[in-house]
């Protein structure tokens, strides 16, 4: 990057540090009844996959559980390829089922309802806990990674 560059990015990064300081200080106002209605829509959908996972599977498979989904797997004869870290056990994480997503439809069925629980215990109830202003931690200086 050349100076001038630097200079002109510089200048437009010191620009918005008042900005951020101020929505900071302020905080960001959280439409409760909105984040409610979410929660709701988001856990009765999140209950129909959990009995479209058990019904596609045959038993009363927790979508959650990495041992019972590899169980299954293996019971139902879809070859999971990928290992944990530790190299124990086969990993059933949303990159491992993908690559499996085609051998049986209960497959996307549990990456749906795990999707659908993060979105529940990840994002709209900590939101819900923290009432109707977020004071948000903004970090200008972090290059964002692209995930």
């Amino acid at each position: 990057m050349t100076p001038e560059a630097r200079d002109l990015v510089e200048g437009l990064d010191l620009e918005t540090w008042p900005i951020f300081a101020a929505m900071t200080e302020r905080g960001i106002r959280v439409d409760q009844d909105r984040v409610t209605a979410l929660l709701a829509t988001v856990t009765e959908e999140e209950a129909v996959k959990l009995a479209l996972c058990q019904a596609l599977t045959g038993r009363d498979l927790n979508p959650a559980s990495s041992g019972q989904v590899a169980a299954w797997c293996y019971d139902a004869k879809i070859p999971l390829t990928k290992l944990t870290k530790s190299k124990a056990r086969f990993s059933t994480d949303e990159r491992a089922l993908a690559l499996v997503r085609h051998k049986h439809p209960a497959v996307d069925a549990i990456l749906e309802y795990r999707g659908l629980q993060k979105l529940r215990t990840a994002f709209l109830l900590p939101l819900q806990a923290k009432g109707d202003v977020v004071h948000p931690k903004w970090r200008l200086t972090r290059v964002p990674s692209g995930r």
